[in-house]
């Protein structure tokens, strides 16, 4: 009995068709698999508490606080405003904010808010970009206000506070680690104004920032990120629904699981981008590297400024403060100097472009 060519036809049709099915069954399952592994993983690791509940809640009610202050400005604090012949209306704006100040201080003084930055429990919710970058606005603002006026401790504590609220806030993803690198580096832009005044009380400064310099680089943070970043695009092509979305996130969905098997293999940073059109992977990798080596130069000028103080003249070698700051030598090779008279020039590069090279004055 002879079988019919399109029989034939259609029974080849019907195995590869089932054959896609298979592996089609098979790619959602694993997808299923390593985000719950990656969920429970994380849960285990950051979970979400009672404390960071309740550190949440107080991060959002300062910020309706912000958002209730109704000043004609719309940027309070930016750096823009910071140079001295500023000073009075940025006093004025600091004056009209004294009620965040004081929330902020009841926030950080509370225990919850102490554990949440001990064990690195994360936040429920994301919180505001805008409202994330105005919080350290204005706490720097002040801490410049606070330096001018000869209080070291004060515009110290305020810089720490920035800084602290940041670290709590650094959740498990790339956009996680662009904005609080972002936020960190408007605490770096005032604490390298202060140095270069002269005049600021060193040693609350080192005693409250020099820690905080060091948790700020820890690449765990940033693996975590990539981590996050991955599980973020296999929920999103998993919740696909139709054919078109289906087969966008197809191949989104491969390299997110590839990724993940190289973060399991030691891998810190990856230079790719996962999306077409979101640069999120590619500065992530590109955020850990310069957020690192801005944190080595301001931990080197804090070192070189305390020997000045300390000996009367500035040190001789910076390789000798990168390591009394505790500095790898790739941040000690990104950075140079130079002494003219009573002062020092730090430069740090992180870029090869002129853009990218951050110059201290260190009196």
């Amino acid at each position: 009995m002879r079988t019919s060519p399109a029989l034939v036809i259609v029974a080849l049709v019907a195995a590869g068709v089932g054959g896609l099915g298979l592996y089609a069954w098979s790619h959602e399952a694993r997808i299923e698999d390593v985000v719950e592994r990656e969920t429970r993983a994380l849960d285990a690791a950051r979970p979400v508490t009672e404390d960071s509940r309740r550190v949440g809640a107080a991060l959002a009610r300062v910020d309706a606080l912000l958002e209730s202050c109704d000043a004609s400005d719309e940027n309070p604090g930016v750096p823009g405003k910071w140079g001295p012949g500023s000073d009075y209306s940025l006093r004025a704006e600091v004056a009209w904010y004294a009620n965040f100040y004081a929330e902020v201080d009841e926030l950080v003084a509370d225990p919850a808010f102490g554990r949440v930055l001990e064990s690195g429990a994360r936040l429920e919710k994301r919180t505001s970009l805008m409202w994330t970058r105005s919080r350290t606005n204005l706490l720097c603002a002040r801490a410049l206000i606070d330096a001018r006026d000869g209080d070291g401790a004060e515009a110290a504590r305020r810089l720490a506070q920035a800084l602290d609220l940041s670290h709590v806030e650094f959740g498990p993803s790339a956009l996680d680690a662009m904005i609080v690198a972002a936020v960190d580096g408007i605490v770096l832009d005032a604490l390298g104004r202060m140095l270069a005044t002269g005049t600021v009380d060193l040693d609350p400064l080192r005693a409250l920032l020099a820690p905080r310099l060091e948790r700020a680089v820890d690449p765990r943070r940033f693996a975590a990120s990539l981590r996050g970043e991955a599980v973020e695009w296999l929920v999103a092509g998993h919740r696909a629904n139709t054919l078109s979305e289906r087969l966008e996130f197809w191949q989104i969905g491969q390299r997110a699981l590839q990724r993940l098997d190289e973060l399991d293999a030691g891998a810190s940073s990856v230079p790719d981008i996962l999306f077409p059109g979101l640069l999120a992977t590619a500065m992530t990798s590109d955020v850990e590297r310069t957020s690192g080596l801005r944190m080595a130069h301001a931990r080197i000028a804090l070192a070189a400024v305390a020997h000045h103080g300390e000996f009367g003249v500035w040190p001789t070698r910076l390789e000798d403060m990168a390591r009394s700051a505790g500095v790898g030598p790739d941040g000690a090779a990104a950075c140079t100097w130079f002494v003219a008279n009573d002062e020092t020039h730090l430069f740090v590069a992180t870029g090869p472009h002129p853009k990218h090279v951050v110059d201290w004055t260190l009196r």
